[in-house]
């Protein structure tokens, strides 16, 4: 089953932000919303194929009164484009956006290939 993790400002801020994001996708995790991410652990989850996702300015899990209980589709478009709006779902029937964090069409290629390892392998092919 896939999961969602919701976070505040400057998720991963620390000191083991690379194990933290190497750990997420073979626990189940495919994205992180969050208000803000700390610049190298959101590359990070880039790189091991995590959807980093930021909510708009001003929003956050109590905005939309998100509880954990809810299950989330996250609509993403065919053609990613860095930086670009991406709506989310919520089965209650509210529908937002939220901003790809995917800050260059590298990282972009690292998430298609779910992690920078399957990225090399299949350039490498």
């Amino acid at each position: 089953i896939p999961m969602i993790i919701f976070a505040g400002h400057d998720y991963g801020c620390g000191s083991a932000r690379d194990w933290a994001a190497k750990c997420l996708l073979p626990l189940g995790v495919s994205a992180v919303i969050a208000q803000s991410f700390d610049p190298a652990h959101r590359a990070n989850l880039a790189s091991m194929g995590v959807l980093p996702l930021q909510f708009l300015l001003g929003q956050n899990v109590e905005t939309f009164s998100i509880t954990g209980m809810e299950d989330f589709t996250i609509k993403l478009p065919q053609l990613l484009t860095p930086n670009q709006k991406v709506e989310v779902s919520i089965n209650s029937g509210l529908v937002f956006q939220v901003e790809l964090r995917l800050d260059s069409y590298l990282e972009i290629g690292y998430f298609c290939h779910r992690g920078i390892i399957n990225y090399g392998l299949a350039r490498a092919v």
